[in-house]
């Protein structure tokens, strides 16, 4: 029988290798599912469980990630569609070199879905709500697979706005982004000149920057970089979005990244929070316990749990995360963290990857919902 359990308006069932996270508001329902395969031997039966969770919602998938050896990818793919149909979604599948599989959905039920298309191919969802526009985009990435990395990080950022553009929205309205880097040690400076260069040329340092995961993961287009994101464009006064620091960290700014820390959504109804990945940085930037990696985990989730806090929000209004592992042998030092610190791991998804710092080992991204 699966777990159930209510935190307020969140509501959580465990059930084999699945979370589930279901927001409940007056006119419809988000669904945060965090889903690994219950069976070693049929990691691909994943989707098959994906599927009844959503039915059984009557939920339409706005967004899809997934962590899973390429090797795995065609086959993946093929399961996904011969569940569900038609994918009227963006998948943004992730080469994790490793044979681990997981994969992270938002669905809605009660409220209609629009896809978003651009080259004739899924990008992305919208939906609106009273208070707001909302878009997902996803598996974006430069059409010319041969440019120069910066170029492609410049192509993907400007179809990122011209997508938004042709729904009346902008990068403005970009709350947070995921750029999955190939090879990112060798390179990750290269991302952040152009970026910046980018939110210089469109104003974003005027308005907000976004939260945003930068981390070393492949992808089977083989660009330089895909990306995702979630824009919102307000409807009233009422609802607002800001910047959050971290209390135990500096600005990302400080050492030339251009993203923040974190953002808050406001509403009349509810605060939702947006946590950037996060490593073992220290106040002045720089790397802390290089090498340790159970100081690292440590000192990472102290840092994510003070930005929760400082929001008046905790471990149990976290909807979905990403821990990031150089190698994956150290997941059990992060599941024995949780158990240590009564920290609901269910949503937190483990997956490996690559910090963009050599002596990074451990990276934790979080998303948080609270009245």
């Amino acid at each position: 029988m699966p777990a159930s359990h209510s935190l307020g308006m969140l509501t959580r069932i465990q059930q084999g290798g699945l979370d589930l996270v279901s927001f409940s508001r007056r006119q419809y329902q988000t669904h945060y599912i965090t889903a690994r395969p219950s069976r070693a031997a049929d990691p691909l039966a994943v989707f098959t469980e994906l599927a009844d969770v959503v039915r059984a919602h009557g939920a339409s998938i706005a967004s899809q990630t997934v962590f899973g050896d390429q090797s795995l990818a065609d086959s993946g793919l093929a399961a996904l569609q011969n569940t569900f149909g038609d994918i009227t979604w963006p998948v943004t599948w992730l080469n994790s070199s490793s044979q681990r599989l997981g994969t992270q959905v938002s669905a809605l039920s009660g409220i209609d879905v629009t896809q978003v298309k651009a080259g004739g191919r899924v990008v992305g969802s919208a939906f609106e709500d009273d208070h707001a526009r909302y878009c997902f985009l996803g598996n974006l990435a430069s059409p010319d697979v041969s440019g120069a990395r910066a170029k492609q990080v410049s192509d993907t950022f400007r179809s990122m706005d011209a997508i938004l553009g042709k729904m009346g929205m902008g990068f403005e309205h970009v709350l947070r982004t995921w750029l999955y880097i190939d090879s990112i040690l060798d390179w990750y400076g290269e991302l952040n000149s152009a970026r910046t260069r980018f939110f210089e040329e469109h104003n974003i340092f005027e308005h907000m920057m976004p939260a945003s995961t930068g981390i070393g993961v492949s992808n089977l287009a083989g660009r330089a970089v895909v990306a995702e994101c979630i824009a919102m464009q307000p409807k009233s006064p009422a609802v607002r979005v800001h910047e959050v620091e971290s209390p135990l960290q500096c600005k990302a700014s400080d050492y030339k990244s251009s993203f923040s820390r974190a953002v808050e959504v406001v509403t009349p109804d509810h605060r939702r929070l947006y946590v950037s990945g996060t490593a073992s940085i220290g106040a002045d930037g720089t790397t802390v316990h290089s090498g340790d990696v159970e100081a690292q985990i440590a000192r990472t989730m102290e840092v994510v749990h003070a930005i929760l806090l400082s929001k008046n929000m905790d471990w149990d209004n976290v909807t979905r995360g990403v821990a990031y592992f150089r190698d994956i042998a150290d997941i059990p030092t992060f599941v024995a963290y949780c158990e240590n610190h009564a920290i609901p791991r269910g949503v937190l998804l483990e997956t490996p990857a690559v910090v963009c710092r050599d002596d990074l080992l451990f990276e934790l991204e979080a998303n948080g919902i609270a009245l």
